[in-house]
């Protein structure tokens, strides 16, 4: 069976402000711009910030925890995950269970680009336990959303179903519409690489309902290449046309990067080899 598991991925990684130190808090906030606007000088932001920290064990894990996130971003895993470690270190001797976990959740997102399984099924695991101790909701949306992708990257879709479907019950607790979303997509992925394709159509429109509200044309692309797929599944290739074209449209709305559309490209190539336009 061919999984298609077009699982948003989003990375969370601590946004905890050093609020003792004023110097260190202004850093963080320029670090987060950074991170998030791609900035070139964003490793000597970190740098800086780590330096003033120095003293300060608190700042100074959280700008580990930055350094690693700067690394991951670009793909670096060995230096992200070593940046991690030197967190995690730091918030043990603190004895923060919250910090602790979110260093562990960090950890096992990077070690799973080595494929080292069973290391990031132990890091999960330790997250897992402070979580629930901590006992709040939002942390407990972050690891059932990371066990379900991290069943779903092992190519084991029915063991990932029951954390996607407890984090959404979290979610709607919360009633936070961003998380709810990204599990409506998910279990709409996830079913759909089970061929249960009622209840992926069932959570692809409930994820539908949620983006029309938000007017996101970057999540709208989204959506319409996972349905497109989704109808191509069952034969639904006239749907599946007026999909391509609507993602193409949402595309070009959200003006997203070229990488993006390798997607949409995904969809109409199985389109033309459907309907047997094989010079397309």
């Amino acid at each position: 069976m061919r999984i298609k598991l077009l699982i948003v991925l989003f990375l969370l990684s601590c946004n905890t402000k050093n609020t003792d130190t004023s110097g260190s808090d202004n850093l963080n906030k320029k670090i987060d711009t950074a991170l998030d606007e791609n900035y070139r000088n964003t490793g000597q932001l970190i740098d800086s910030c780590i330096y003033i920290s120095a003293d300060y064990p608190k700042g100074l894990s959280d700008a580990y925890a930055r350094k690693g996130l700067y690394f991951e971003n670009q793909g670096i895993y060995d230096s992200a995950y070593t940046y991690y470690l030197k967190s995690l270190h730091i918030r043990k001797a603190l004895g923060d269970k919250k910090l602790i976990a979110f260093a562990y959740t960090n950890l096992a997102e990077t070690i799973v680009n080595f494929d080292q399984w069973d290391l990031t099924q132990k890091y999960l695991d330790s997250a897992w336990k402070l979580f629930h101790e901590v006992n709040d909701t939002s942390y407990l949306i972050k690891i059932n959303q990371q066990y379900g992708k991290f069943f779903a990257e092992l190519n084991n879709p029915k063991k990932a179903i029951p954390y996607f479907l407890k984090g959404l019950d979290y979610a709607k607790k919360k009633n936070d519409e961003t998380d709810i979303a990204m599990f409506f997509q998910s279990l709409g992925n996830i079913y759909m690489a089970v061929s249960k394709y009622d209840s992926s159509f069932y959570y692809y429109y409930a994820w539908k309902k949620i983006i029309d509200t938000k007017h996101n044309y970057a999540e709208l692309y989204e959506y319409y290449s996972c349905i497109s797929a989704l109808q191509m599944d069952v034969n639904k290739i006239d749907d599946a046309k007026v999909s391509i074209d609507s993602g193409l449209l949402a595309f070009q709305k959200a003006q997203l990067d070229s990488l993006e559309y390798l997607y949409l490209l995904a969809r109409k190539h199985e389109l033309a080899g459907k309907t047997k336009d094989y010079k397309s």
